[in-house]
């Protein structure tokens, strides 16, 4: 039987979840993913086989920030099956009830932390595009260097709080966090606890004013050589953000520093004539819309920055139920039949619009699609 856990069985879940992930002496499961095991939240899903949970799930709702949408959603993750009871369909059952509750609790989008085939087998698919840059201890870093002569930076004191807040909030895509939020999920670093690596959270200067943040895991246990760090989260002028982390890799004595960042974000660096590499990547995860109809009205908003018009901003029609197919219609001109399967590649990215779509679609739709998602391996991260 799959059901939401009791605050007394959290306990249980946590020893699961230590069991199967933490090995040693690292950071226990509840302190690094407390919204997941969370009494507040209770939405900790189990499998029990009488009284015994043999398969466990977390489910941490959340708000992404859309530039003017705000897009209702679920994160799943930490899932963990006892090893007794492995290949016995348990951890699916526990993902068709997070499905199930997804529709109940009328949210738009399923975010869920893996690529397994039981994901893509029950109907998620892996989304977006985001840029993955390598700063390593040779980079120079061209022009910037000249415009960020009064950059510094420092470790952030209890006391920068609201700098932090203020600076996280204006991100154009992003999920939603509040002064508080952003405190625990910084204490939980879920990140760094899965590899057992120090965090910091580092203000990015302009004189004495905050202009940026920048939250960074790195591996303080290696030798210097293959001392690798990784941004976790981070916000604010993206100039002076890429030249602190530059400054970072000989501050922390590290050999790499790996930074992931949209296309928006990659056409300001290019535009600032930073020299950075940068390797495509897709978004990490999976992805599921629990429903389409709420999912796009939540998108107008975005759409509506596009066009001027409700009538000319994307709208989705059930085409057929039984093979469960939609079409999108955009003022007059109107899409190829989409499976509500891949409905989210398409609004979300990663496959090109001729799959999908016929030319003068694909023409109309281009202000609209591929929608930007934050990355999901951030500070929210499940």
């Amino acid at each position: 039987m799959v059901r939401y856990l009791k605050d007394e069985e959290l306990g249980a879940a946590v020893r699961l979840a230590d069991q199967i992930f933490r090995a040693g002496q690292r950071k226990s499961m509840g302190l690094s993913l407390p919204k997941v095991f969370s009494r507040s939240l209770k939405q900790g899903l189990g499998c029990f086989v009488g009284d015994r949970l043999v398969s466990f799930a977390g489910m941490v709702p959340s708000v992404v920030r859309v530039k003017s949408s705000k897009l209702s959603v679920y994160s799943y993750g930490a899932v963990c099956t006892d090893s007794a009871y492995r290949g016995q369909g348990y951890a699916t059952k526990v993902l068709e009830y997070a499905k199930q509750s997804a529709q109940k609790s009328k949210t738009s989008l399923l975010f869920v932390s893996g690529e397994l085939p039981i994901y893509i087998e029950a109907g998620l698919r892996t989304f977006g595009e985001w840029n993955h840059c390598t700063f390593f201890s040779r980079l120079t870093l061209n022009r910037a260097v000249a415009p960020c002569q009064e950059i510094g930076f420092r470790e952030m004191q209890g006391t920068d709080w609201l700098h932090v807040y203020r600076i996280a909030g204006s991100g154009a895509v992003a999920f939603e966090q509040s002064i508080w939020d952003l405190a625990d999920l910084i204490e939980a670093g879920s990140l760094a606890a899965i590899r057992d690596w120090e965090q910091v959270t580092i203000l990015v200067l302009e004189g004495t004013q905050v202009i940026g943040f920048i939250v960074l895991a790195y591996n303080n246990k290696a030798k210097e050589s293959n001392r690798i760090g990784q941004v976790i989260e981070w916000g604010g002028a993206i100039p002076a953000v890429a030249y602190t982390i530059n400054q970072l890799l000989s501050f922390y004595q590290l050999s790499e520093i790996n930074w992931y960042i949209s296309n928006e974000e990659k056409t300001l660096i290019d535009q600032c004539g930073l020299d950075i590499g940068y390797q495509k990547e897709r978004n990490q995860g999976t992805i599921w819309i629990s429903d389409a109809a709420q999912l796009f009205a939540e998108l107008a908003p975005y759409w509506l920055e596009h066009r001027k018009r409700a009538e000319d901003i994307p709208r989705i029609h059930l085409l057929d139920e039984e093979s469960e197919q939609v079409i999108l219609s955009i003022g007059s001109i109107v899409s190829a039949p989409i499976s509500i399967v891949d409905l989210s590649v398409y609004v979300f990215g990663q496959a090109g619009f001729n799959n999908y779509a016929n030319e003068d679609f694909r023409n109309e739709a281009q202000p609209f699609f591929p929608v930007p998602l934050p990355y999901t391996k951030g500070l929210n991260f499940v």
